[in-house]
């Protein structure tokens, strides 16, 4: 497993595994799990991957990690809204 460091200093290996998104990493230019192994492909090859091996799975679904990325850019009133911020 690669070593992602925390709070700077703190370099440890994570063992734990989330559910891949990197459809996310295309629509919010995040890193994902895939890419972090598979360096010389892109998040778009990840994308296909996971689809012809999980068609029933998370992609293209909606979540919060969009409705926070929209908050955090300021594009979205409503999704601040959601969030419980502002009025």
């Amino acid at each position: 497993m690669p070593e992602r460091h925390y709070m700077i200093v703190d370099g440890r290996r994570d063992y734990s595994f989330r559910i891949p998104r990197p459809d996310l990493s295309e629509k919010m230019d995040l890193s994902n799990v895939c890419n972090a192994c598979h360096q010389d492909k892109t998040p778009g090859w990840a994308v296909a991957e996971i689809a012809i091996r999980y068609p029933e799975g998370q992609l293209n679904k909606s979540h919060f990690a969009e409705l926070f990325n929209s908050a955090d850019t300021r594009m979205n009133k409503q999704a601040i809204k959601q969030l419980g911020f502002g009025q």
